[in-house]
Parts: C-alpha cells; sequence; structure tokens
C-alpha cells in the first residue's frame, strides 16, 4: 500500500536545495517542540483524510489529496525559495496551489511562516492508498 504524503516527503527532502536549506528538518503533522526551531524547518501536514475522487463502474479510480506545507526560518527569502521549490515538486505531482494559506512574521519567535495548500489527485486506476 502506497502513502502519498510519505511519497511527497521524501520528494521535499531529496530536493538538494531543499536539504541545504532544512537538513534535517523536515517533518510530517507536525514539528517537535524540542527540536532545533532555529533554523529553517518545513511541516506537510494533510489537511483530513483522502477523498474518494473520480468513480466508475461502482469502482473508485482515484483519491484527492490536500496537503499544508509550512517552513518557518528566520531568513525571509530562504523561506520563499523552499515554497519556490516545494511548488515545483508538488506540481509534479499534479497537485494545485490554493488560494489559501499564510505569509507573516512572528515576532515573538522571530521568524517568518509561509503556509501554502496545495490539492492534487492520484492517477486514474492508482487507488492503492
Amino acid at each position: 500500500m502506497k502513502d502519498m504524503i510519505d511519497i511527497v516527503y521524501q520528494a521535499i527532502k531529496a530536493n538538494q536545495r531543499i536539504s541545504e536549506l532544512a537538513g534535517k528538518r523536515i517533518a510530517k503533522y507536525e514539528y517537535p517542540e524540542s527540536a532545533d526551531h532555529t533554523q529553517l524547518f518545513i511541516v506537510i501536514s494533510p489537511v483530513g483524510p483522502q477523498q474518494a475522487d473520480i468513480g466508475g463502474s461502482d469502482q473508485l479510480l482515484s483519491w484527492q489529496y490536500t496537503f499544508q506545507v509550512n517552513v518557518e526560518g528566520k531568513i525571509r527569502k530562504d523561506v520563499k525559495e523552499a515554497q519556490h521549490i516545494i511548488r515545483e515538486i508538488m506540481m509534479g505531482f499534479s497537485f494545485a496551489q490554493m488560494t489559501d494559506g499564510i505569509d507573516e512574521f512572528f515576532s515573538e519567535t522571530n521568524r517568518f511562516a509561509d503556509a501554502r495548500r496545495y490539492r492534487g489527485n492520484t492517477k486514474l486506476y492508482d487507488t492503492n492508498y
């Protein structure tokens, strides 16, 4: 059985520039409080469970997924560069960026945060998730 969040995680983690920016500070679901928050980090979270999307002849033909990818860091340009690369990776999976998200500076943590949501479907007949 395939795991879409892990597929996305591995693709982001495998990118050389992302690796330079975030290192091992890439997480699924949440970033631990005890982890390093002084450097750029990335969190990939599902925005709810996968949804049956396309059906035919009483069979499921495709799943729909929605993920939120948060990038936080002290250097705004690095945060933006990471999100640009992530958008390209997500587009490679045929995920489109949605209109909501955040682009803010949090003075209490002295970090920039850029959170974007992406929605996409598996390919037809690729339903083993």
